[in-house]
């Protein structure tokens, strides 16, 4: 454990971590690659496809958690929290409406 994290810090740092790992993350991809197929093909993929991404992707994902060192991606997590603290509400606002503008138009664009 570092020495600057206290034991409950480092807890739920950690916690944060799996739930980034095997949550965000997976729906991150397989979101994406669903709606770049759909782009591709100018319709909307089976969902019966999905099992495939949503079987890669977790494999993936196990395989990172496995691989890397914990230690640094506690310090990585306390890092990119101080970071989201110091931000603005208008850095995160204007942040979150060009990222859901950016999704509107992939939508728009593949109807």
């Amino acid at each position: 454990m570092s020495e600057n994290i206290s034991a409950d810090e480092y807890k739920r740092l950690k916690n944060r971590l799996l739930i980034r790992y095997f949550v965000s993350l997976p729906v991150t991809v397989i979101t994406s690659l669903y709606l770049v197929g759909s782009l591709m093909e100018s319709e909307f993929m089976p969902f019966g496809e999905l099992f495939g991404l949503i079987a890669a992707a977790y494999i993936t994902v196990s395989l990172l958690w496995i691989f890397t060192n914990t230690e640094k991606r506690i310090e990585r997590e306390k890092q990119v929290e101080t970071k989201k603290k110091e931000k603005s509400k208008k850095r995160i606002a204007t942040e979150y409406s060009i990222f859901i503008l950016l999704f509107i138009l992939l939508i728009a664009y593949a109807l």
